[in-house]
């Protein structure tokens, strides 16, 4: 029996990269990279120039990009930290991929988009990003898709999970209190549940011939964009009345508009994501937004 592939992750801590390490090991030797005691390979994504020796070290198939810069708003004072992150260090990584002939796999984020579409945004549609974090994000996306080696830019949405910090812990905590929690009503993405995002990209990566046991597709010839979110959208209003409701909580639940509650950074108004491509391609679909919020409340964190 041959050994199982190796994966390099980075950003393994976050609340894609647990999810993702968890996917993965029923069938990958998984790997980690950062700058954390407990991680496999050392590697600061500020120095750009040590990547290729922590590849070398590590010696993997396929390297999975979930590391970033995702404070949107500090952003805005933070241009360079930003870009360092979101933008040179998957530049650097791709190339190093392609030297080494390995797979990498960089997860992009629906900000790249201005939400003014009024639709579901495709992979063909033009990035228009309206602050620095979604700029950041996309001039990482482009050098990857500029690569020679085999790739997979992999967008998502609105990414929530338990016992983490983000918006699904602030909404908890609001509901908690006495209230009322305020909730944007004029801004629409996809919510995706981190888990339900990394199964997908463990479905995919299986069939990947060199990486995962099916092996049935060339990695080389469907290198690109795909958009990976849970089906429908919704709006900040709509999901914290959802998870009023799955919380049994009491607590009033208050649409406002984006313009009452100003943010250092401008939010696209309608990012979701039509992830028809990564059907079409793959056969992957997730579950709609509110049956994984469902099951992210029935599991174990």
């Amino acid at each position: 029996m041959s050994p199982p592939p190796r994966v390099l992750l980075l950003g393994a801590r976050g609340r894609v990269g647990r999810e993702v390490a968890r996917a993965l090991a029923p069938w990958a030797e998984v790997l980690t990279a950062g700058r954390a005691p407990a991680d496999h390979v050392a590697l600061d994504l500020g120095r750009t120039e040590s990547v290729g020796a922590a590849l070398d070290r590590a010696a993997c198939a396929v390297v999975v990009n979930a590391a970033g810069y995702v404070a949107v708003d500090r952003a805005e004072s933070e241009p360079e930290a930003a870009h360092a992150l979101n933008a040179r260090a998957p530049a650097a990584l791709a190339e190093a991929c392609a030297r080494r002939g390995a797979l990498f796999v960089h997860v992009g984020s629906d900000y790249v988009f201005d939400g003014a579409l009024g639709r579901p945004c495709r992979e063909v549609d033009t990035p228009r990003p309206l602050g620095v974090y979604g700029r950041t994000k996309w001039e990482g996306e482009q050098a990857v898709l500029r690569s020679s080696g085999p790739h997979l830019v992999v967008r998502t949405s609105w990414v929530f999970a338990r016992g983490a910090e983000g918006f699904l812990a602030a909404f908890e905590r609001a509901l908690a209190g006495p209230g009322p929690l305020r909730a944007v009503e004029d801004q629409r993405g996809s919510p995706t549940w981190a888990r339900s995002f990394a199964e997908a990209l463990a479905t995919i990566l299986e069939r990947l011939r060199g990486v995962g046991p099916r092996g049935d597709l060339d990695p080389g010839a469907l290198s690109g964009l795909y958009h990976v979110a849970c089906a429908g959208g919704a709006s900040w209003l709509e999901l914290a009345t959802e998870l009023k409701a799955l919380l049994r909580s009491e607590t009033p639940v208050q649409g406002v508009p984006r313009a009452l509650l100003p943010q250092p950074a401008a939010r696209p108004p309608d990012s979701r994501l039509d992830c028809s491509r990564l059907a079409q391609v793959f056969g992957v679909r997730l579950p709609a937004w509110q049956e994984a919020l469902r099951a992210c409340y029935a599991s174990l964190p």
